[in-house]
């Protein structure tokens, strides 16, 4: 008799079926076991939530500028970061805090402020130096639990055509008010791409030299190509042809004397250097009466006038901070020293302003209509 595979199977291994359902069972309690263990586990312990602020941050501490273009009448400041602040807040106006001028947020340490407002004389009729505070800008630091109280800076912003107009043209609301340089119609100077050579007498100390080696460097580099300029020291006197206003064509001399000599050639009382020139207009010469002690600056300021035709620029912060990035002029008169500080040669003020006028094509000789028609002066 054949049996069925099947029934055979089964019949010759009747303990199959049997392992087979313990087998069964056995996987079954494993499963219900790790099920059992899992849901009797506690839970995973949860990541712990920081902690928000608790107080509003510090103001920072100070303002800083970095960089000044007066002509566009923009600012880069910067200032300190302030611990728990996620933003800043950033204001113009007449105060501390006033935003009348502007309100601005950022989550940096640095802005630009643009369209300062303009800065004027604080007595326009008379030869003070003050100009006035147009604005402050405030920095307020800001988290989710409140904002700072300020940290502010009063802000000078000059209008440059009037700077330009005293340089050029001893016009304008910083001008020279005395009768000592008087109002021009023209840029005064020797005519572009002369060759000038500065002859210095062997009374010029080496401090004055260097001054004088210092503002040529950064006159070829602000105006290029303006002129050729040679500096000659013969180690000879030259005071006497200084003294007899000897004019030699395309030459700049200078000598230095005693503060008496200096005041009766320059004329005056409290003159400390002069320098004298051939003529008004486009220069055939010119000559630099020096006193011994002068200052470096004293020695840029009558270069600025010998080689350039530069008037005075009645001009300096109010007393009211120490302003330190303030750059006081080459050209400037009676600068309050306590602020500000001093560039080795032109301020960047002036730098930024002989850069304006000499890229937009003007050059000794033009008029002052011809400034005028390019926005330089009103």
């Amino acid at each position: 008799m054949h049996l069925p595979k099947f029934v055979l199977a089964t019949a010759l291994f009747p303990a199959f079926r049997i392992r087979c359902l313990v087998l069964v069972v056995q996987s079954a309690l494993i499963a219900l076991l790790v099920a059992g263990c899992s849901n009797d586990s506690a839970p995973a312990p949860s990541s712990p939530t920081a902690a928000g602020p608790t107080a509003a941050p510090a103001a920072p501490a100070g303002v800083n500028v970095q960089n000044v273009s007066y002509r566009d009448r923009r600012m880069v400041i910067d200032w300190p970061a302030s611990s728990g602040a996620t933003s800043y807040k950033v204001l113009v106006g007449n105060a501390p805090g006033d935003s009348r001028f502007g309100a601005f947020t950022t989550d940096t340490t640095t802005y630009e402020l643009r369209d300062l407002p303009i800065s004027n004389r604080t007595s326009p009729d008379t030869q003070l130096v003050g100009v006035d505070l147009s604005s402050y800008v405030c920095i307020q630091a800001v988290n989710a639990v409140g904002t700072s109280s300020c940290a502010s800076r009063p802000l000078v912003m000059p209008d440059a055509r009037d700077v330009i107009d005293a340089l050029f043209f001893s016009r304008g609301q910083y001008r020279d008010r005395s009768d000592r340089v008087p109002e021009r119609s023209s840029w005064w100077g020797f005519r572009e791409g002369s060759a000038v050579t500065i002859r210095m007498s062997s009374s010029v100390s080496a401090d004055q030299r260097s001054a004088i080696r210092r503002l040529i460097d950064h006159t070829n580099q602000v105006l290029p190509g303006l002129y050729q300029v040679a500096i000659e020291e013969p180690e000879i006197s030259l005071d006497n042809a200084v003294l007899s206003r000897q004019f030699v064509a395309g030459q700049i001399v200078v000598a230095s004397f005693a503060t008496d000599v200096v005041l009766s050639s320059c004329g005056g009382t409290t003159t400390q250097a002069c320098a004298p020139l051939s003529s008004a207009g486009l220069y055939a010469g010119s000559q630099m009466v020096l006193g011994h002690t002068n200052s470096s600056r004293t020695v840029q300021h009558e270069l600025g006038h010998a080689l350039l035709g530069l008037g005075h620029v009645f001009m300096s912060p109010p007393p009211v901070d120490s302003f330190p990035w303030w750059e006081h002029l080459v050209m400037g008169m009676l600068p309050i020293s306590t602020l500000g500080r001093f560039a080795d040669a032109y301020s960047s003020f002036e730098a930024e302003l002989l850069k304006a006028v000499y890229e937009s094509g003007l050059r000794p000789g033009d008029s002052r209509d011809a400034f005028l028609s390019r926005g330089l002066v009103r």
